[in-house]
């Protein structure tokens, strides 16, 4: 069942309007957006935008995909300005030493570029800076230190941020904060590597992140033996989604990792004491573009690591083993979808709602959740966030 919704939305770009088709599937209703011209003809160049929905007529999610449809306008147009801008005015000379400072932390190690920041966070940051924020700098080196200068840096990474997501302007003051300081660093470090000083940029942005207060990150003890309990009792029925929720609970791994585990490739290490635990090292999680199925790319080099699964947890992992083996597989017998709605169960059983997770964030200056989000991906901000950093708390309060 489909149908076009009624009258056409407009855009704040003249001659453009966004059409709405929704589709039926099971229960949910899904909304596809396209961008059109008066006449009806769809533009090319941009991809439609699909959400999910309860009702065929949802005004928000209707509202969300104008909004996403005309991000991505304002980025094509902001875009070709900026190379229209690039092919017509001519570089200054301290452009042009910004240019060559960059070439040769290009060049560099990028390890080298911030002492903190390993390989991965140093390449990404670098294309980052390369691709959204060197031209600005380098039309700008003449102007240098102005807070005009220093908004238009903000507002193109608001603007590509804007493209890609809806409008959360609280995950947008933080990618801002993010890669304003990332920005920095390298052009410290290209300014170390210039033979003469570079021009002078504001990096500084105004922020609470600034002084973020810690985030939920743990259960009580009470709450931690109760999902203990509840395992458990799962184990006989649903002993392949216990081991991965075992996965994250005891070793920390995320949920995409955590569907994506080889247990046979678990190793069994024993203590001089006869304790027996695991080592295992995660080399694949669930691939985000093709849902239920593995990839070897993971999140960060970081993430490619040997974790530990303590005595309780590795010998879980071995009950479940015998009540449900499994064999290496492209395939997913548990996605990362499925583990998150059964987490959510739990959490649920044991008194804590998404609600009161939502609150304790919030109280504690954490990133909100929004109600308007689909129920998988409420899930999923759950428990990737609570069980992994439950884990975290726990092994530095016994380190402490």
């Amino acid at each position: 069942m489909s149908k076009i919704i009624d009258n056409p939305f407009p855009t704040k770009y003249p001659g453009i309007m966004v059409v709405i088709t929704a589709k039926k599937k099971g229960n949910k209703w899904y909304l596809t957006g396209k961008l059109k011209n008066t006449s009806g003809k769809t533009l090319t160049g941009y991809q439609p935008c699909t959400r999910t929905a309860k009702t065929a007529d949802d005004l928000i999610i209707c509202k969300e995909i104008v909004f996403t449809l005309e991000s991505k306008l304002q980025s094509k147009k902001q875009s070709t300005a900026d190379k229209d801008a690039d092919n017509t005015v001519p570089v200054s000379p301290a452009g042009e030493k910004i240019q060559m400072a960059f070439e040769k932390v290009k060049a560099m190690d990028p390890k080298k570029i911030h002492g903190a920041w390993s390989r991965s966070t140093a390449v990404t940051a670098r294309k980052y800076f390369e691709r959204n924020i060197l031209k600005v700098l380098i039309r700008c080196a003449e102007e240098s230190y102005t807070q005009e200068t220093s908004i238009r840096i903000q507002g193109r990474i608001r603007d590509i941020f804007r493209a890609s997501k809806s409008g959360d302007s609280e995950a947008e003051d933080r990618t801002v904060f993010r890669h304003l300081q990332e920005a920095e660093k390298i052009y410290r470090c290209m300014d170390s590597q210039s033979e003469e000083p570079l021009p002078i940029f504001d990096f500084d942005f105004d922020t609470p992140n600034r002084n973020r207060k810690e985030q939920f990150k743990s259960f009580s003890q009470e709450d931690r033996l109760k999902i203990v309990d509840i395992l458990k009792e799962m184990i006989a029925n649903k002993p392949m989604v216990v081991k991965r929720m075992v996965a994250m609970f005891d070793a920390g791994l995320r949920t995409g990792e955590a569907c994506a585990v080889q247990f046979e490739n678990i190793r069994e290490e024993v203590t001089p004491t006869g304790i027996r635990y695991g080592l295992y090292c995660v080399e694949g999680q669930e691939d985000p573009a093709n849902k239920g199925k593995v990839t070897k790319l993971l999140k960060t080099a970081n993430a490619y690591r040997t974790v530990l699964f303590s005595s309780w947890g590795y010998g879980m992992i071995c009950r479940c083993n015998q009540l449900a083996p499994e064999t290496p597989s492209d395939t997913l017998p548990v996605t990362s979808a499925a583990l998150c709605k059964e987490f959510r169960g739990i959490m649920e059983g044991i008194g804590i709602t998404p609600q009161n997770i939502q609150l304790c964030w919030q109280e504690n200056g954490g990133p909100k959740i929004e109600l308007t989000a689909s129920s998988v991906l409420l899930d999923a901000q759950i428990s990737d966030y609570i069980l992994r950093r439950d884990r975290a708390s726990r092994w530095k309060t016994s380190a402490a």
